[in-house]
């Protein structure tokens, strides 16, 4: 049965954080680049959205006891405070302050979502448009040269557009470029992007949410490059990699603003930091460019096994047991058969009471005695 609990939140919580921090440690090593390539990458990342989006108990779920550390985080949560008469607990509380922050940063995504659309809007307006097909000839996403972008970037969910800074790029340059962005777009990188945003509004007071982000930013463009190159020839592979590095030294200084704000290239990343990360990628990639298949295997069965497991804690309502007691077994421990057919539970020479049902399975090692 699937469950949606705090354990299970807090245990997928705990995970996710786990597989972050492994994940964020073969992204910093650029050796681990000729193991793990792009479809590694896309299962892991896609492994923790889905924990984090669905939180909760599974049918293979093992539930394991927790004695004292979940006991007493629920009591603390269950502890009732009163605010103007009205008594409420610590886990309304925070609930009421996550809900909140969650509604203020989805306020906040779809203002900039509104904001970036009417950037997008100027930004046409003052740009001069290419022939469609001029580089590639089964291209239909329309085409901008213009002054207001420092970096080749895609816009738009429904209706995509690719913009070009108004540098000096070469033929090469410009064709490497828009094969790139229009795989970003062949992929749906930009609903990719809103389903991370969606995530991190969510998740705004998870600091490992925001180092996700970034990861999967990266990973999107080492899967478009992985992608772009797969067919090409050992030339063309080379003259793709080149035109990554000259698009980047090729970046003015300062960003250009529209309207006060700046203008930052959504999906293709041709920071420094990024850039060497991406070339370090495709020059380890020439030779291997798919991750072992028993390698992917060992992931799944690995994320698996670190989000089959959950803590609950082992406790009891006070409300239930009250007026109950817990048999244990000592030496003094019999049952008296009354000469009326009574029976009666005597610990430690003390009369506990009648017994209603001699056939409980909990009295079965009990001696019983005749009076």
């Amino acid at each position: 049965m699937v469950r949606l609990s705090i354990s299970s939140l807090l245990i997928s919580s705990l995970s996710a954080v786990l597989l972050i921090v492994v994940l964020s440690t073969i992204l910093k090593r650029e050796k681990t680049y000729s193991i793990f390539r792009s479809d590694f990458l896309n299962l892991f990342y896609t492994m923790i959205l889905i924990r984090l989006f669905f939180p909760v108990e599974l049918l293979n779920t093992i539930t394991i006891p927790s004695l004292r550390i979940l006991p007493a985080i629920y009591n603390t949560l269950e502890y009732h405070m009163k605010f103007f008469s009205i008594s409420i607990t610590i886990y309304q509380v925070v609930g009421i302050i996550w809900l909140s922050g969650t509604i203020v940063f989805v306020i906040r995504l779809i203002i900039n979502t509104l904001k970036l659309n009417h950037l997008m809007q100027n930004i046409k307006g003052k740009s001069k448009q290419l022939p469609t097909k001029q580089y590639i000839s089964s291209n239909k996403v329309p085409i901008y040269i213009s002054s207001c972008v420092d970096s080749p970037m895609t816009s738009g969910l429904l209706h995509p557009i690719i913009i070009i800074p108004d540098h000096n790029y070469s033929e090469l340059e410009i064709y490497n470029v828009l094969l790139h962005e229009l795989q970003h777009i062949q992929n749906k990188d930009v609903a990719k992007k809103y389903i991370i945003e969606i995530l991190t509004c969510i998740y705004w007071w998870l600091p490992f949410v925001y180092l996700l982000r970034k990861q999967i930013s990266l990973i999107i463009e080492l899967n478009v490059d992985s992608q772009v190159t797969e067919k090409m020839s050992s030339e063309d592979y080379f003259n793709y990699m080149n035109s990554l590095v000259s698009v980047q030294e090729k970046r003015k200084t300062n960003q250009t603003h529209i309207n006060g704000q700046p203008i930052a290239a959504y999906f293709t990343n041709y920071h420094q930091s990024t850039l060497s990360k991406r070339v370090e990628f495709l020059f380890n990639g020439f030779k291997r460019k798919k991750t072992n298949k028993l390698i992917l295997a060992l992931l799944l069965v690995s994320v698996l096994t670190v989000t089959s497991f959950i803590f609950e804690p082992k406790r009891y309502d006070k409300n239930l047991i009250q007026n109950t007691f817990e048999i244990h077994k000592p030496a003094s421990q019999y049952i008296l058969k009354t000469k009326n057919g009574q029976y009666i539970l005597y610990i430690n020479d003390k009369n506990m009471g009648a017994i209603s049902n001699i056939d409980d399975p909990s009295l079965k090692d009990i001696p019983i005695k005749d009076e």
